[in-house]
């Protein structure tokens, strides 16, 4: 069924989401570019008092290529609670299967040319700040708080993702990590302390192998 929804439906359904958001002031364009592409299956759940700052296009619950038509939960999209926030500074991709979810009050910042692969989970407690530029692969796991209490403490932690930062396949960053700028994360890592700017790390726990590095796409 979903493969007989083509783009004529995700335009109707996302000029209708812009027209809500915008006549109960949660949402807010910076320029005349701001425009959402959002699938009409995909989760899109906004709660009152929150706010979405749009930049540029955001594109939710499209498919990456047709050879990828069977990846991806059926539970994706974008999910903001009660006063969170939103801002996205430029064209940012949430392909099929990708699932940002801001809890009450948090926030979540995303920089041009960004894009979220197929069944990757963005959990925002508090912070979550992703800069421009940035390749995140299918499966990654990004959150800045435990979701339990360990010792004693439910204590949520800034996470924040340089521009330029490649993450791969099956890795995962936890609380209060920083990746600096142009960094690569190896796949099936486990980022649990800060990486600098242009060093490769793999591992759990992920560990620098190589520094000074480039990539791209």
């Amino acid at each position: 069924m979903e493969g007989k929804i083509g783009p004529t439906a995700s335009s109707i359904w996302s000029k209708f989401l812009l027209s809500r958001l915008e006549y109960h002031s949660i949402l807010s364009r910076t320029n005349d570019r701001a425009s959402f592409l959002v699938h009409p299956l995909a989760k899109f759940r906004v709660d009152s008092n929150s706010k979405i700052q749009l930049g540029g296009l955001l594109s939710v619950g499209q498919e990456l290529s047709p050879a990828f038509a069977a990846m991806g939960n059926c539970k994706y999209g974008i999910t903001m609670l009660e006063g969170s926030h939103l801002s996205v500074d430029g064209d940012v991709t949430l392909y099929k299967g990708a699932d940002l979810f801001i809890k009450k009050n948090a926030k979540v910042s995303v920089g041009q040319g960004t894009f979220f692969s197929y069944d990757t989970a963005i959990i925002a407690t508090k912070c979550i700040g992703i800069g421009k530029g940035c390749a995140i692969s299918w499966n990654v796991t990004i959150i800045d708080s435990n979701m339990h209490a360990l010792n004693s403490s439910r204590e949520a932690q800034e996470v924040t993702i340089g521009d330029n930062v490649w993450i791969g396949h099956g890795a995962t960053v936890l609380p209060g990590v920083k990746i600096g700028d142009g960094s690569v994360i190896g796949a099936r890592s486990v980022v649990t302390c800060d990486i600098p700017p242009k060093c490769l790390a793999v591992g759990n726990p992920a560990r620098v192998i190589k520094e000074n590095i480039s990539w791209h796409l």
